[in-house]
Protein backbone atom coordinates (compact mmCIF):
# COMPACT_ATOMS: atom_id res chain seq x y z
CA UNK A 1 0.00 0.00 0.00
CA UNK A 2 1.18 3.55 -1.12
CA UNK A 3 -0.08 6.28 0.77
CA UNK A 4 0.66 10.00 0.02
CA UNK A 5 1.07 11.66 3.23
CA UNK A 6 3.52 15.05 2.28
CA UNK A 7 1.73 17.86 3.81
CA UNK A 8 -1.27 16.26 5.14
CA UNK A 9 -3.16 16.17 8.22
CA UNK A 10 -4.94 13.14 8.88
CA UNK A 11 -6.78 11.09 11.93
CA UNK A 12 -7.22 7.31 12.58
CA UNK A 13 -10.52 5.84 13.46
CA UNK A 14 -11.64 2.95 14.63
CA UNK A 15 -12.89 0.20 17.50
CA UNK A 16 -10.61 -1.20 20.08
CA UNK A 17 -8.52 -3.47 18.41
CA UNK A 18 -9.45 -2.44 14.57
CA UNK A 19 -5.51 -1.70 13.52
CA UNK A 20 -5.12 1.78 14.64
CA UNK A 21 -1.94 1.35 16.51
CA UNK A 22 -0.54 -0.80 13.61
CA UNK A 23 -1.49 1.54 10.88
CA UNK A 24 -0.04 4.42 12.93
CA UNK A 25 3.45 2.27 13.20
CA UNK A 26 3.83 1.79 9.57
CA UNK A 27 3.16 5.64 8.83
CA UNK A 28 5.69 6.46 11.69
CA UNK A 29 8.25 3.79 10.70
CA UNK A 30 8.19 5.18 6.96
CA UNK A 31 9.01 8.48 8.32
CA UNK A 32 12.27 6.78 10.10
CA UNK A 33 14.14 9.90 12.59
CA UNK A 34 12.00 12.51 10.94
CA UNK A 35 8.64 10.66 13.11
CA UNK A 36 7.39 11.65 16.82
CA UNK A 37 5.04 9.72 18.12
CA UNK A 38 3.21 11.28 21.48
CA UNK A 39 3.15 7.76 22.98
CA UNK A 40 0.15 8.83 25.23
CA UNK A 41 0.22 5.07 26.68
CA UNK A 42 3.89 3.84 26.92
CA UNK A 43 2.92 1.06 24.10
CA UNK A 44 5.43 1.73 21.41
CA UNK A 45 7.49 -1.08 19.91
CA UNK A 46 11.27 -0.85 21.83
CA UNK A 47 12.83 -1.43 18.01
CA UNK A 48 11.12 1.23 16.65
CA UNK A 49 12.96 3.53 14.41
CA UNK A 50 10.97 6.75 14.96
CA UNK A 51 11.37 8.92 18.01
CA UNK A 52 8.52 8.75 21.01
CA UNK A 53 7.73 10.85 23.94
CA UNK A 54 6.21 9.15 26.91
CA UNK A 55 4.01 12.04 28.75
CA UNK A 56 4.50 12.23 32.86
CA UNK A 57 1.13 12.89 32.41
CA UNK A 58 -1.27 11.48 29.93
CA UNK A 59 -3.97 13.33 30.67
CA UNK A 60 -2.31 16.92 30.78
CA UNK A 61 -3.11 19.00 27.38
CA UNK A 62 -0.18 21.50 28.88
CA UNK A 63 2.51 18.80 28.73
CA UNK A 64 1.57 17.94 24.64
CA UNK A 65 1.24 21.76 24.04
CA UNK A 66 4.73 22.10 25.26
CA UNK A 67 6.12 18.95 23.17
CA UNK A 68 3.75 20.55 20.27
CA UNK A 69 6.33 24.06 20.65
CA UNK A 70 9.05 22.05 20.74
CA UNK A 71 8.60 20.34 17.86
CA UNK A 72 7.79 23.61 15.86
CA UNK A 73 10.96 25.44 17.13
CA UNK A 74 13.16 22.75 15.92
CA UNK A 75 11.86 21.91 13.12
CA UNK A 76 13.40 18.20 13.19
CA UNK A 77 10.04 16.17 12.56
CA UNK A 78 8.32 15.74 9.51
CA UNK A 79 5.36 13.66 11.23
CA UNK A 80 3.62 14.37 14.34
CA UNK A 81 1.50 11.21 15.72
CA UNK A 82 -0.41 11.80 18.79
CA UNK A 83 -1.47 8.28 20.06
CA UNK A 84 -4.67 8.82 22.40
CA UNK A 85 -5.91 12.10 20.50
CA UNK A 86 -9.04 11.75 21.58
CA UNK A 87 -7.98 12.65 25.32
CA UNK A 88 -7.34 16.37 23.94
CA UNK A 89 -10.21 17.09 21.23
CA UNK A 90 -13.72 16.08 22.09
CA UNK A 91 -15.42 14.50 20.48
CA UNK A 92 -18.11 16.62 20.15
CA UNK A 93 -19.24 20.43 20.88
CA UNK A 94 -17.76 21.07 24.27
CA UNK A 95 -19.48 23.79 26.64
CA UNK A 96 -15.70 24.70 27.44
CA UNK A 97 -12.43 24.99 25.31
CA UNK A 98 -9.42 23.67 27.25
CA UNK A 99 -6.96 25.72 28.06
CA UNK A 100 -4.49 24.33 25.15
CA UNK A 101 -7.38 23.09 22.72
CA UNK A 102 -6.19 25.90 20.63
CA UNK A 103 -2.58 25.08 20.23
CA UNK A 104 -3.04 21.17 19.86
CA UNK A 105 -5.95 21.62 16.85
CA UNK A 106 -4.34 24.51 15.47
CA UNK A 107 -0.64 22.22 15.14
CA UNK A 108 -1.44 20.65 12.25
CA UNK A 109 -0.85 23.83 10.12
CA UNK A 110 2.99 23.74 11.12
CA UNK A 111 3.44 20.57 9.29
CA UNK A 112 1.95 21.66 5.94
Amino acid sequence: MNLALERKTFCLFGLRGSGKSTMANHIAESYGSAALVYDTLNEAPAAAKYHTYAPANRNDAGELSAVIGMIKDSRQYRAFLIDEANRFCPSKPAAFQMKDEKVICQFSQVLM
